[in-house]
């Protein structure tokens, strides 16, 4: 437990020169799409007919045009959406929550839960079992929408040309007890262990020592 908030402490001690680092937030653009579509048709007909006794003589001629043309443009474009920070709504008192993709299983943490902070920047941590933890430093400690510095859940982690937000309703830390709390939600995009990419995952904390 003990060696668990050291490396928690390292990861705030290391965020302002992370936060140096980062990439610029990404955008996702909205879709655009254009159709277009022609069609022509031309139709023609001719008749003529001719008599003639002795010298006269009968023609008869006929002729028929049709032109048809069709054409059709079409453009789309698309915003940047900017990431707030935004996430799951937040749940009870001292639960993590994450979902790492749109409509999937929310994952809960609700054991061990810490808070601490350091140089400005702030962190929240969790300790469900052996084999699954939950670390997150971020760039503020007040009320607010800041950069995630660096996280790390289970396999799942921050790459470092990947960005998130997270967005502080409440947070406060008490240096004697080694004690706070922190209320909000968070945005990131994660990269588990084999490489997969996850974007748009989104939890909420609940934290109160």
């Amino acid at each position: 437990m003990k060696r668990f908030f050291y490396r928690l402490f390292a990861l705030i001690f290391l965020t302002t020169a992370i936060s140096a680092c980062k990439l610029d937030a990404p955008v996702y653009p909205v879709g655009g799409t254009g159709t277009g579509t022609g069609t022509g048709t031309g139709t023609g007909t001719g008749t003529g007919t001719g008599t003639g006794t002795g010298t006269g003589t009968g023609t008869g001629t006929g002729t028929g045009t049709g032109t048809g043309t069709g054409t059709g443009t079409g453009t789309g474009t698309g915003t940047p959406v900017e990431n707030t920070g935004d996430g799951l709504p937040i749940g009870a008192e001292n639960t993590i929550q994450i979902q790492y993709t749109a409509g999937g299983p929310i994952k809960t943490f609700k054991n061990n839960l810490g808070v601490t902070s350091a140089f400005g920047a702030g962190g929240i941590s969790a300790i469900e079992s052996t084999t699954s933890t939950f670390l997150m430093g971020f760039l503020g400690t007040t009320p607010g929408t800041y950069d995630i510095a660096d996280i790390q859940v289970d396999n799942y982690f921050l790459d470092f040309r990947q960005s998130g937000k997270v967005k502080l309703t409440s947070f406060s830390f008490n240096a004697a007890t080694f004690k706070g709390s922190a209320k909000g939600t968070f945005s990131v995009d994660l990269t588990d262990d084999k490489g997969v990419i996850y974007q748009h995952v989104i939890g909420s904390f609940n934290i109160k020592q």
